[in-house]
C-alpha cells in the first residue's frame, strides 16, 4: 500500500490564541482531524510536544494556546514500498525490484520536528548507498531474471542486516523483496508453456488413437465374426443381430461355392489336377458351419453337384490317364 504522506500527515501554521475571559483559548476548529492512529504534535517555543494522552482537548491546554504550529503524525505501522529499476543487459528491459520495509513512529516529536513527510524517499536513498546493486542486472537478458531475483533479493537482506537503515524517531526493518516480471515476459512465458501443453496432449491423443487403431485393425484382421462380437461388446449391435449376420455370411459363401463349382464346364475336371477328397470335405465343413444339415442328410444345393464333383480317388492327370488309388 502507498501511503501519500508518512509519517507526517500534514503540518499547519497557527494564530495567535484570542483571549476568552481571563485566559486564552484556542478554538479547536484551527487543529486538524485526530483520525485513529495518529497524535497531534504541537511546536511551541520550548520545542515539539506530542498529545499523546488519549483524551480529548478542550483548547485551553498551554501547549495548545502557545502553540505556533501543529503537525498530525502518524504512529501506526507501516509498509513502505521503495521502486528500484535496475538496467539490464539490452536498453529496451529492466528489472523492476520492490522493497518493502516496515516502518513505525517511536517519537512523534522527533519526526514532526524533522518535517519527514515522505519517508519512502529517505529509504530510497538508503538503497543507493549501495552502489553494487544498481549494476546487478547490468550483465544478464531479461529472460534470466529468477536468477537476478535470488542474487538482488540476497543482496539486499545482506545489506540491511549489516547496515540498517536509521531515521531518528522511527523503527524500520525489512519486510521483503520482490523482483517483478514484466507483462510482456510473462505473457511470452505463458505462450510457451501453453504449447508445450498442447503438443503433450496431442502426443498422448495420437499414441491413444494409435492403440485403438492397432486393436480394430486386428479384429478386422480376424474376420467378420471378431469384428461381429466388438460391436456386440460396444452395445453397437445386439447379440440376436450379430448371429443372424453370420449365419447369413456363411449360407452366401455356401451358395457361392456351389455356383461356382456349377459354373464350371463340362470336363473341366479331366485337366485339372484336384484333390477330390478335400474339396468335397471343404464345402461340407461350409454347410456344417452354416447349421445346415450333414453328410447323411444332404441338401438340395449338393444334389446339384452330381455329375459335377469327381468320385472319392480319382484323379485325372494332364493326359487323360485315369488313376485308381
Amino acid at each position: 500500500m502507498t501511503v501519500p504522506h508518512y509519517p507526517v500527515i500534514s503540518e499547519h501554521a497557527l494564530g495567535r490564541a484570542p483571549r476568552k475571559f481571563l485566559s486564552r483559548v484556542r478554538d479547536l476548529s484551527e487543529l486538524p482531524a485526530s483520525a485513529p492512529g495518529t497524535v497531534l504534535v504541537f511546536e511551541t517555543a520550548t520545542g515539539h510536544h506530542a498529545a499523546t494522552e488519549r483524551r480529548h482537548l478542550t483548547g485551553g491546554e498551554d501547549v495548545v494556546v502557545d502553540a505556533v504550529a501543529v503537525a498530525l503524525v502518524d504512529v501506526r505501522e507501516r509498509l513502505i514500498p521503495v521502486r528500484l529499476a535496475l538496467p539490464s543487459a539490452s536498453p529496451a528491459d529492466e528489472f523492476t525490484v520492490t522493497v518493502d520495509f516496515s516502518c513505525r513512529v517511536t517519537r512523534a516529536d522527533v519526526v514532526a520536528a524533522a518535517g519527514r513527510r515522505d519517508v519512502s524517499r529517505s529509504l530510497e536513498i538508503f538503497l543507493g548507498r549501495d552502489q553494487a546493486l544498481s549494476r546487478m542486472g547490468a550483465g544478464r537478458s531479461i529472460e534470466q531474471i529468477g536468477q537476478v531475483r535470488a542474487e538482488v533479493t540476497a543482496r539486499i537482506a545482506t545489506f540491511c542486516k549489516l547496515r540498517a537503515p536509521e531515521i531518528p524517531g522511527m523503527e524500520i526493518t525489512l519486510a521483503e523483496v520482490r523482483v517483478q516480471t514484466p507483462a510482456d515476459l510473462a505473457a511470452h512465458e505463458r505462450e510457451k508453456r501453453d504449447v508445450v501443453w498442447s503438443e503433450a496432449v496431442g502426443d498422448l491423443r495420437a499414441r491413444a488413437e494409435d492403440r485403438d487403431a492397432s486393436r480394430l485393425a486386428d479384429y478386422f484382421d480376424r474376420g467378420p465374426a471378431a469384428v461381429a462380437g466388438l460391436a456386440v461388446s460396444r452395445g453397437e449391435l445386439n447379440l440376436a443381430e450379430a448371429t443372424e449376420r453370420e449365419y447369413s455370411l456363411a449360407e452366401a459363401k455356401r451358395n457361392d461355392m456351389i455356383k461356382l463349382l456349377q459354373s464350371l464346364p463340362e470336363g473341366a475336371f479331366d485337366t485339372t489336377t484336384i484333390d477330390a477328397d478335400r474339396l468335397l470335405n471343404e464345402v461340407l465343413d461350409m454347410v456344417g458351419k452354416s447349421g445346415r444339415p450333414a453328410i447323411g442328410a444332404p441338401g438340395p444345393e449338393l444334389a446339384q453337384l452330381d455329375g459335377v464333383v469327381p468320385r472319392t480317388g480319382v484323379e485325372r492327370g494332364e493326359t487323360g490317364e485315369q488313376h485308381h488309388s
